[in-house]
């Protein structure tokens, strides 16, 4: 059987097993190229050579996904757990399915099984914050931040905004703005911090610092939509 793939004929003529890999790197080749039908259609054909290609539903099932088409990606992905109970990248996969369905406790508790399994990755903290965020669960939403902020320090804005967020909102002003403050001795243009930190200002009766921070939230405003 013949792929024509950049104008280069893959002949495929091996074992299953072998045939399975050809049609998984054939399916990540047409990906990179933007096509995600024929990528979809070799990973099919790779499980179907090999049933039990755990990195063939997981792959598939994150395209799936990234199209919208959570129903298949759901299927797939489900049948990569069943083939690695311990496959942490595919429970996050899952849980960010949940999460955009609308499904909160699951989410959680599939990225609490990834955490479990990969207890290294801040992204599964980050996650897993977001939804406790969402759900006004706010220490552990906290938590889960100062952990993603321990594991990596090198890439914190995000963890330190959303964790300020989480502290404003639980009603630990103090908190909030030594986050919103971190971010801002960083990162002297980042618009979104003085605005939260303008906005605490605001609730605590500091007018002057206030309208500071608001001013600069305005001019740097104008300043990114003038680029």
């Amino acid at each position: 059987m013949n792929h024509e793939l950049n104008n280069v004929d893959v002949h495929i003529d091996h074992s299953d097993n072998d045939s399975a890999k050809d049609y998984f790197e054939i399916g990540n080749a047409y990906g990179a190229e933007g096509k995600y039908k024929l990528a979809k259609e070799n990973y099919k054909l790779a499980i179907k050579n090999d049933p039990n290609f755990v990195e063939a539903y997981h792959t598939i099932a994150k395209l799936c996904a990234d199209q919208g088409n959570y129903k298949q990606a759901l299927k797939y992905i489900n049948g990569a757990i069943r083939l690695k109970l311990d496959f942490a990248d595919a429970f996050y996969l899952r849980a960010n399915i949940l999460y955009d369905q609308g499904d909160l406790d699951r989410a959680i508790e599939d990225y609490s099984h990834a955490i479990l399994f990969r207890p290294d990755e801040p992204e599964y903290f980050l996650s897993r914050a977001n939804v406790y965020l969402d759900k006004e669960d706010y220490d552990r939403a906290i938590e889960d931040y100062t952990k993603a902020i321990d594991l990596n320090p090198n890439c914190v804005v995000a963890y330190y905004y959303y964790r300020g967020i989480a502290y404003k909102e639980k009603g630990d002003e103090g908190r909030a703005i030594a986050d919103f403050t971190f971010i801002i001795n960083l990162d002297e243009n980042n618009a979104e911090a003085y605005k939260q930190r303008s906005g605490i200002y605001a609730e605590l009766g500091n007018d002057d610092l206030a309208f500071r921070d608001c001013t600069a939230y305005a001019e740097l405003a104008v300043s990114e939509a003038s680029i």
